[in-house]
């Protein structure tokens, strides 16, 4: 155990081992960082629902804003709100007049979830708003790690002051004539259905219940079954969220029924749009398995586990120094195994560094990262092409020293990393030429080369990944089998490991 610890400490504290660490620990960082830059100028990742008024009287605008991503989570960022004044009718008359407006007012807010903001307006922002002819506008522009939305709308007039909404919701009363204004959105699935309301209330003491309905209109108040409809929760000024107790992934419209503390019932109609959860992880998913995520890391890593092949067995062998090993109370075998053993876990060791730093940077930057039955099959399939790799260098080191080893080892890598990939390109274009099904083939084919490659553990394990995500080629399911997979992985990790030790036990050490 001395002499494995000694032999570890040697090949991971070497200086091209710890400036390489140093590299792929930044590398994990970047990819993070990476991830985070995609995300945030990506759309479809984030919504919001938003209600807002502008009281002329007390120069104040205020929205109300609920931000959350496509996985229904509360998101964070921040929120710019922009108030404009726009000539609609000159608009509307040269529609290809390039679109210009005069600012009023902006502010730039942090949110997570929820924000409530108070804009107050100056004497001259008021007398703008007052200017003939122009239109005020809001410009909601919402930016995340994870994604960005902007939303530009006008204002509806009601009772002297402005109102502005997203999804906008009218609660009509049933046996009177008041309304009660908001925003919402309801979504659902087969696991989960989900509400987000801004309901503009004048107090607390509300409840809220919904019924299923079929129809787009609400032709009279007597499709309304108040009797079976469903208590939701109670409802208060401002954001209200809650989770359904009922699917609601087969219907296309709800009914919200709400009632105030004295009895008195509204109504109103919303939509319920359907999602599928999970596009954000299925997004950092295909980023990170992407040519500038993990898969740079298992394709040039490859060179510093040849390198501490070299230095532990093949530079000490040319120089003579595993002789001089044999002079003292050791074995042959005590030498192979151990710098062996020290090797891999160099290897197993760096592998653990770069994924954690990628975990702690993408969880600090974005929220999000690999699950962890992911990770564990991503570090499984890279860490075994390593040492699959390591294994056939370490087997190289006991048929050549030196500068044979560097040259042989160095060619290996070339042919494994690109030779193998252009050869397959070859053949499928040979065997395919240009026609439809050319890619689907070349696909094909590299992942049967994988096979015949210590590195294409990695690819096994990315393809397996992607396959639980639905983001694998439907073509390779026929190539790939999880038992050949893991006994291919094996017999490149043995084979050399054995192979090399009869050459080495028989081997001239000071050559």
């Amino acid at each position: 155990m001395g002499a494995l610890l000694y032999d570890f400490k040697r090949s991971f504290l070497r200086p091209a081992t710890l400036i390489a660490l140093i590299v792929f620990i930044l590398a994990g960082i970047g990819l993070s960082y990476m991830l985070s830059a995609t995300l945030s100028m990506s759309s479809g990742t984030v919504s919001f629902d938003g209600y807002g008024s502008l009281n002329i009287s007390s120069s104040v605008l205020n929205v109300q804003l609920y931000a959350y991503d496509a996985d229904l989570n509360p998101a964070r960022g921040t929120v710019n709100v922009t108030l404009s004044l726009v000539n609609l009718t000159q608009q509307a008359n040269s529609p290809r007049t390039p679109y210009s407006s005069i600012l009023v007012k902006s502010e730039t807010f942090p949110i997570s979830g929820y924000g409530n903001y108070s804009i107050s307006l100056g004497t001259q922002d008021i007398s703008m708003l007052n200017t003939s002819g122009l239109t005020p506008v809001l410009e909601i522009d919402l930016s995340t790690n994870i994604g960005s939305l902007m939303y530009l709308s006008t204002f509806n007039e009601r009772g002297g002051n402005l109102y502005w909404c997203t999804s906008c919701l009218t609660f009509s009363g049933i046996n009177n004539t008041e309304k009660i204004y908001g925003s919402g959105s309801v979504y659902s699935n087969e696991n989960l259905s989900k509400a987000f309301l801004i309901l503009d209330l004048p107090s607390g003491g509300y409840s809220l219940y919904y019924e299923l309905v079929n129809s787009t209109i609400l032709s009279s108040l007597s499709q309304i079954n108040l009797s079976s409809a469903k208590y939701i929760g109670n409802v208060s000024p401002g954001a209200n969220i809650f989770s359904l107790s009922e699917n609601l992934s087969n219907q296309s419209l709800a009914l919200l029924v709400m009632k105030d503390p004295q009895g008195n019932e509204y109504y109103s109609t919303i939509p319920v749009e359907q999602y599928t959860p999970g596009s954000v992880q299925r997004t950092v998913t295909s980023l990170a398995l992407g040519a500038s995520g993990i898969s740079l890391f298992a394709e040039f890593f490859p060179i510093i586990v040849l390198y501490i092949v070299y230095a532990l067995i093949a530079k000490p062998r040319g120089m003579g120094a595993l002789e001089f090993l044999l002079a003292r109370p050791v074995t042959r075998w005590d030498i192979y195994y151990t710098r062996y053993a020290a090797g891999v876990l160099t290897t197993i060791t760096s592998t653990a560094v770069f994924f954690t730093s990628f975990v702690l940077g993408s969880i600090a930057l974005i929220g999000y990262t690999l699950r962890a039955g992911q990770m564990i099959l991503l570090f499984l399939g890279v860490t075994g092409a390593l040492v699959a790799f390591y294994s056939l260098c370490y087997f190289i080191s006991t048929v050549a020293s030196s500068g044979r080893y560097l040259a042989l080892s160095v060619f290996l890598y070339i042919f494994f990393t690109i030779i193998l990939s252009i050869i397959a390109s070859v053949v499928a274009f040979e065997l395919y030429g240009t026609s439809g099904n050319l890619f689907d083939m070349l696909q094909k084919l590299r992942y049967e080369l994988d096979y015949f490659s210590p590195l294409g553990l990695t690819e096994f394990a990315s393809y397996f990944v992607s396959r639980s995500l639905s983001l694998a080629p439907s073509v390779a399911s026929s190539v790939i089998n999880p038992a050949l997979v893991i006994a291919s992985g094996i017999l490149w990790i043995a084979v050399p490991f054995v192979a090399g030790w009869f050459i080495f036990k028989k081997a001239n050490l000071s050559t």
